[in-house]
């Protein structure tokens, strides 16, 4: 315990008694120790597994095309059908999400199409860094008409 002494003109105007961290430590008990540190883990962990989905980021990719979305989101939903885990479509008013997960890595990955005036903007998502193949798939898909593309 510290004291600090306050003076003025040579007349004690106070004394206050300040604790360091060491003395509060030593105060609290090693259980009360031990639930601070597994409290701040827990937290910890929580906050770093945050179940999010890839849409929760920014797009990697944002294009256009003039194919009609359902013709992108088919030609996605192909190609993603045999390298990746668990592809799901949400369709909504004016837009189309497919969501996935990679292959090995388990990267949750998605794509977002929305058409407005005859054009479609294609939209790709990772959580973490995937594999580039799964991009490539998707800017492979913007123009599904075209000759020589599966």
């Amino acid at each position: 315990m510290a004291s600090i002494i306050l003076r003025s003109n040579n007349r004690l105007v106070s004394v206050i008694e300040v604790m360091d961290v060491n003395a509060i430590i030593a105060k609290i008990s090693k259980t009360q120790q031990r639930l601070a540190l597994m409290l701040a883990l827990s937290l910890t962990l929580f906050a770093c597994s945050r179940e999010d989905g890839p849409f929760a980021m920014s797009p990697l990719l944002s294009a256009h095309t003039d194919a009609s979305a359902a013709m992108v989101a088919t030609c996605i939903e192909s190609r993603w059908a045999g390298a990746t885990r668990n592809v799901r479509i949400a369709v909504a008013k004016h837009s189309i999400r497919l969501s996935a997960k990679t292959f090995f890595a388990g990267v949750r990955i998605g794509a977002r199409l929305t058409e407005e005036s005859g054009h479609t903007t294609v939209e790709y998502f990772e959580r973490r860094l995937a594999d580039r193949r799964y991009l490539a798939m998707v800017r492979a898909c913007l123009h599904p008409e075209m000759p020589g593309r599966p």
